[in-house]
């Protein structure tokens, strides 16, 4: 007698991973609770301040890696390519800045490692960042687990990548008025809410798995969508897409 075969669908898939993800989070809530946060070591809280001057160069790449906590991003004014501050209570050392310049480019890479134990009642590390309103960025972004607040308003962001684990993604594009705009934005479990300019074309490659999904003022279907500006000089946005778990919400700006 041959039993019949049985193939979860990826909907199924991806609900029993969330549905072990937080029950394993919920047992270790418990453990550390029980605990009393007896494994940590004497981490004293962090707060570091970020500043690279902007002179000297025409171009900038800057990646952003931290391990959990919330990234705040916003538009700067002076001639700082970066500025702003981070504090931490789980580090067990400050950032690690490496700059560099090449071409009149300058290279940047930000990162920030935790302690080898994560304590869900520890304060989140909290990054407040400002770019140069002038200088193009190319912008990359890596998270484990957090929130992240992009407003770079109208910052001459030329690139912007971002790779999330679990937590929730916000970014606020709507003051962006620079030529064409390649945003890339990958996440695991959580919402993701971008929004856009009023009268930018956007061309938007969502690919969802379980969640509610909120479109407006874009036409299109089947994770498609697009809008074309009122004239050729329009700013161009061009939106790759990726969510396991959570709800996607793309608007445009309209007043």
């Amino acid at each position: 007698m041959t039993l019949p075969t049985w193939v979860p669908s990826l909907r199924e898939v991806i609900i029993w991973l969330f549905i072990i993800s937080m029950v394993s989070f919920a047992i270790g809530g418990v453990i550390t609770v029980m605990d009393g946060g007896k494994y940590k070591g004497n981490v004293t809280t962090l707060t570091v301040p970020i500043l690279i001057p902007g002179t000297s160069i025409s171009h900038s790449q800057v990646s952003l890696i931290l391990e959990q906590g919330v990234l705040n991003i916003s538009a700067g004014s002076g001639d700082t390519l970066i500025n702003g501050t981070i504090k931490s209570k789980n580090a067990i050392i400050g950032p690690v800045n490496t700059y560099s310049t090449n071409n009149q480019t300058g290279i940047l890479k930000i990162r920030q490692e935790s302690t080898e134990f994560f304590d869900p009642r520890e304060i989140e590390d909290t990054w407040d960042l400002t770019l140069h309103p002038d200088i193009p960025v190319d912008l990359s972004i890596e998270c484990n687990a957090g929130e992240l607040n992009i407003n770079p308003g109208s910052c001459n962001l030329t690139s912007l990548f971002i790779t999330c684990g679990t937590g929730d993604v916000f970014i606020n594009l709507s003051a962006w008025n620079g030529s064409h705009l390649p945003a890339s934005i990958s996440l695991g479990i959580g919402s993701i809410s971008v929004l856009v300019p009023e009268d930018a074309s956007i061309a938007a490659d969502t690919k969802t798995g379980v969640g509610s999904r909120t479109i407006e003022g874009l036409t299109g279907s089947e994770g498609v969508y697009f809008y074309t500006g009122s004239n050729s000089e329009s700013s161009v946005i061009s939106l790759s897409i990726t969510q396991g778990v959570g709800d996607l919400t793309l608007k445009r700006d309209i007043q």
